[in-house]
């Protein structure tokens, strides 16, 4: 039976950049074939410098359940070595290393330092073998695009305000209608054929439009008389 390994995403090659969190301008390699469980953490870190052709000053892992930069892990000891083979046995996926080859600083104990300058939207970029910069986001929105959204729903909220305010303008920009015996002025809008009668009750000497000259001749019917 043949033995089943791990398989790892070696990123190699590039660097660490901290504003934002990236490991940029490096090269993704998947390893599938190699017995990781037989290593220790020593002979892992030798590998790593034949494969790569740079030197391992430090070598991360990120944890499968929590997203890039916050589950970088430093593999220091042995028994950082140990967890990760552990994990990958157990939780049986591609586990994320990313090889430093400058060491400057400790990557784990900065981010602790200013986790609360690390975003949530986190962009990783790295070339992949083929040497295409790919891209992936790797978590939710953060709070400056949340509050971009709520700004979005604020203005759609107004211009429906501003609707609603320019069809009360139209009501009254639409032709008026006198009916017989100086009724009110009716809005001939869907209804404008139907002729129903209306049901405010008004004095037959008030003059609605005194301002406007009895033009109408009260032999035609309402519905042929010409709107003003």
């Amino acid at each position: 039976m043949d033995p089943v390994f791990i398989q790892v995403d070696v990123h190699f090659q590039g660097i660490f950049t901290k504003y934002p969190i990236r490991y940029t301008r490096g090269i993704t390699q998947r390893l599938s074939d190699i017995d990781f469980a037989g290593m220790d953490q020593s002979r892992c870190y030798e590998f790593i410098e034949r494969f790569t052709r740079e030197k391992c000053e430090k070598n991360y892992y990120c944890q499968p359940d929590v997203h890039f930069p916050k589950g970088l892990t430093l593999i220091s000891n042995g028994m950082d070595y140990a967890d990760l083979i552990a994990i990958a046995n157990e939780c049986g996926v591609i586990l994320l290393m990313y090889v430093d080859h400058f060491g400057n600083s400790n990557m784990v104990e900065w981010l602790e330092e200013h986790k609360g300058e690390v975003v949530d939207n986190i962009v990783e970029e790295v070339i992949d073998g083929a040497g295409l910069i790919k891209e992936i986001e790797t978590d939710h929105l953060d709070e400056d695009e949340d509050k971009d959204e709520d700004e979005d729903k604020d203005e759609d909220d107004h211009s429906a305000e501003d609707v609603g305010g320019n069809e009360d303008e139209d009501n009254h920009s639409s032709p008026h209608f006198f009916k017989k015996d100086n009724g009110p002025d009716v809005d001939m809008g869907e209804n404008a054929a139907s002729g129903d009668p209306l049901e405010e009750a008004m004095d037959d000497n008030e003059d609605v439009y005194p301002q406007l000259p009895n033009i109408l001749s009260e032999k035609l019917h309402w519905n042929e008389k010409e709107p003003f």
